[in-house]
């Protein structure tokens, strides 16, 4: 068959060096023939057989390539050419600007449809006056695609243009409401707030108005937090609590009413961790007393530790010592730690005689947060005088262990600075760069956060700021040891056993069978499980436990399970094996009683299920030479990473998966944002992902 027509006559049958050797024939030939050919092969060797084709059409003039993809474009009968051109025309970027402002105007409404679309994906400014112009189009579809592609360009010359069409026409009211959010422009805002009253576009009024953030939106959208209907209640909820972590310290004139505060305190028991975390911003901002219980409540929850511990001190007061006092003595060295801040926070001479003893701490991290929140109550010579007096009346072993805590405390603050404040543009870089090294992703709202866990790392390394502290990163990327302790103090270690069991069950039930009958043909018979992202081993121990109540093993099949985790803290947790109460949420089920060993609170994995799980170090984000795998777990992972980490973190799952093996993602996780070379695959109500 001619190079002309087909790259390749059966790709699962040819090598990807063969492939390619089709594809560089196809773009030699450089006509118009050959680049339809091309189009065809796009999808068919991933993401390196993307690469090569966007490559071959870059290096080709504009008048053989965009004739080409016009007229794929109005192939009706291919829609995986249709999608393979459309992606190739926002990838070559800027150059695609002309011809597709031209089929903007095309006599198909199809066309126009799908040149508003890559539009609003190229994102060039200079489309702009003829996608303003598209809000008027006849076809309803390609008003909807211009208004959403001015969303996308966020560019304020379509400001006015999306305000008329809200008053003027009401299919346009959803995508130009939500435009102007994504815009952010002032101006929206009385437009916007009149819209509120309007069933159906109140919900993307609401969220524009989240959005946009100016604070003369707040006490309408206050309203809606009693509204009846539960959507409105929780849009309303998002966009109030993203109005004020912009300016969370600004005092607001607007009070809730004690129906909005009933329902916030009752959202703080949601499912939803997005809920529960915009309810403790509300209730803090609008200090709250009453919230105070079940704030301190939240500090054995990692993910919204910070959240809760901002909340706490903008309430201020002496409310919370009670509790606070209490989870000084946690058994968690990271809920004692949350403690010691929240107390600091508060600033009170009796929160500062509840940290005192944490001076003399088990936990490192939790003695050198207990002195840097000493330091924050008063002067130094202040801190001295008022620790030297709290002590002042202790006698004997402990007076001399205080006394020798005061002396270490007094050289820390001989060289300490004022603790760092927290300024957004300082922060912002190094957000960036933890982003790009670790995944992890901050956005502008919970900035807070990541100034809150990273100052006490940087003031114990000596550094005078966070930037100082971002320039030692940079000049040590490639100490390992550096980036075990970043994200030892920036990743999530609360996690427990048995976590969404029904999607595991799932998938041992439908998947599991044919598996093990694969592995009996093969020389390789054992079943190679990767949890990445595994903490503290919940995970790891979960998979194994599961696996070998599974019987595979009576079936000729063996299985060995390996928890990979950027934190060496949790690993070494991992690797003791021991576990307290909490980590079964209460559920002291038969697999626990049958698996563990209980040593007082603690529950301790037996040796058969330790013999079958290994751990190492290792980031999601890099292939790291530990083989293939049948089967990766990542649940709970990805929610703190960008798209574009995300991404890269899939494109690694993929390599490290065997051809067929499987992706399971944590239910509130998916790949729907971004592309990938995964098939999603539905199980009984679960959604996990397949190599092909």
């Amino acid at each position: 068959m001619s190079p002309d027509i087909e790259p390749c006559t059966n790709k699962r049958e040819s090598t990807l060096q063969e492939w390619l050797d089709a594809v560089n024939a196809l773009a030699a030939a450089a006509t118009p023939q050959s680049l339809v050919s091309l189009i065809k092969a796009f999808y068919e060797q991933g993401w390196t057989g993307k690469n090569r084709v966007i490559s071959a059409f870059k290096d080709k003039p504009d008048t053989l390539i965009y004739p080409v993809l016009e007229n794929t474009l109005r192939d009706n009968e291919n829609a995986g050419l249709r999608n393979a051109a459309m992606e190739i025309y926002v990838t070559l970027g800027g150059r695609s600007l002309p011809p597709l402002c031209t089929l903007l105007r095309d006599h198909d409404e199809e066309i126009r449809c799908f040149a508003g679309v890559m539009l609003g994906d190229l994102k060039n400014k200079g489309c702009v006056p003829e996608l303003i112009r598209a809000l008027s189009d006849p076809d309803l579809n390609v008003k909807h695609a211009a208004a959403e592609a001015l969303g996308k360009i966020k560019d304020t010359r379509a400001v006015e243009s999306l305000i008329e069409a809200l008053h003027t026409d009401m299919w346009l009211q959803f995508p130009a409401a939500v435009a102007l959010g994504e815009i952010g422009d002032a101006r929206a805002v009385l437009p916007l707030t009149a819209l509120l009253d309007t069933p159906g576009a109140n919900v993307p009024a609401i969220q524009a108005l989240g959005r946009i953030g100016d604070p003369s939106a707040l006490n309408p959208l206050c309203t809606f937090l009693e509204a009846d209907e539960s959507s409105l209640r929780e849009w309303a909820l998002e966009a109030v609590a993203g109005l004020l972590a912009r300016d969370p310290a600004k005092k607001h004139i607007v009070s809730l009413s004690p129906k909005a505060q009933d329902t916030l305190l009752q959202t703080l028991k949601s499912d939803s961790q997005k809920a529960r975390r915009n309810a403790v911003v509300v209730l803090g901002c609008f200090r709250v007393a009453a919230a105070v219980p079940s704030l301190t409540g939240l500090l054995t929850d990692r993910d919204l530790r910070e959240d809760a511990i901002e909340a706490i001190v903008r309430i201020g007061g002496e409310t919370a010592l009670g509790e606070l006092t209490a989870f000084c003595h946690d058994s968690d060295p990271l809920v004692r730690r949350a403690a010691v801040e929240a107390l600091a926070g508060l600033g009170t001479k009796r929160g500062m005689q509840a940290v005192l003893p944490l001076l003399s701490d088990p936990s490192e991290d939790v003695r050198m947060e207990a002195a840097l929140a000493l330091t924050r109550f008063k002067s130094d010579e202040e801190t001295r005088r008022a620790l030297a007096e709290t002590i002042s009346n202790v006698t004997g072993a402990a007076y001399e262990a205080e006394k020798n805590v005061l002396e270490a405390l007094a050289t820390l603050t001989a060289t300490s600075t004022v603790p760092f404040t927290f300024n957004p543009a300082e922060i912002r870089p190094l957000r960036d760069y933890i982003s790009e090294r670790l995944g992890l992703y901050y956005d502008d709202e919970r900035l807070n956060v990541l100034h809150h866990r990273l100052s006490p790392l940087a003031a114990a390394g000596g550094f005078r700021s966070l930037c100082e502290y971002h320039q030692h990163l940079i000049n040590n990327a490639g100490s390992a040891e550096t980036a075990f302790r970043l994200a030892s103090q920036l990743t999530n270690n609360e996690t427990y056993f048995f976590r969404e069991t029904d999607q595991l069950k799932s998938f041992m039930r439908s998947v599991l069978p044919e598996l093990i009958q694969k592995k009996r043909a093969n020389t390789q018979k054992s079943i190679r499980v990767l949890s990445a992202g595994c903490s503290s081993g919940e995970e790891a121990y979960t998979a194994a436990i599961l696996l070998h109540e599974a019987e595979i093993r009576a079936q000729g099949c063996g299985f060995e399970v390996l928890g990979l985790d950027i934190d060496p803290g949790s690993l070494e947790r991992a690797k003791q094996a021991r576990y307290p109460s909490r980590s079964f949420r209460g559920n002291i089920n038969g697999l626990v009683k049958k698996y563990f060993a209980q040593d007082g609170d603690w529950f301790v994995v037996n040796d058969r299920i330790r013999s079958l799980v290994q751990f190492r170090p290792g980031n999601v984000l890099n292939s790291a030479d530990i083989g293939r795998f049948d089967i990766i777990l990542c649940r709970n992972v990805l929610i703190y990473f960008s798209d574009s980490s995300i991404e890269r973190a899939a494109k690694n799952f993929h390599q490290m998966l065997v051809p067929g093996g499987h992706l399971l993602l944590g239910h509130s996780e998916s790949f729907c944002r971004i592309n990938t070379d995964f098939v999603p695959v539905r199980l009984e109500g679960v959604v996990v992902y397949q190599k092909p």
